[in-house]
């Protein structure tokens, strides 16, 4: 393994760092954000960015992780898809809908909203080619 070109701050220190930048706590323990945190400017600009879109948009928060999940899913991103498992779950999606995004035509136990959040053209800006 090559060594990394920026550290990646031990929990401890990225939440002192977090504190200083008036990033929240939590955010502290994401492995992105203790490397974004050698720089408080852009961990605090990120965070902004982060909570405007996932806290404070018109999507569902349901939906909204469905769709994060299911672009994680076709993208094979698997750091997003671990991190926003942990979130999905913590809102209440369940397992089984979390794991139905990998083949929504197959899963019946979504309704329409997810069905039209899952399938294209929605998803058709991550087709992987």
């Amino acid at each position: 393994m090559t060594k990394p070109r920026v550290r990646r701050l031990p929990v401890d220190e990225a939440k002192a760092a977090a504190d200083e930048a008036g990033v929240p706590n939590y955010m502290a323990e994401l492995a992105i954000f203790q490397v974004l945190l050698n720089h408080p400017l852009l961990a605090r600009s990120i965070n902004d960015l982060l909570a405007s879109m996932l806290w404070h948009g018109c999507l569902d928060s349901r939906l909204r992780e469905l769709v994060i999940m299911r672009i994680g899913w076709l993208t094979g991103a698997d750091y997003e898809w671990t991190q926003h498992w942990r979130v999905a779950q913590g809102l209440g999606v369940s397992a089984d809908d979390l794991l139905g995004v990998r083949d929504w035509r197959a899963y019946d136990g979504f309704g329409p909203p997810s069905r039209r959040c899952s399938r294209p053209p929605t998803m058709s800006c991550v087709t992987v080619r």
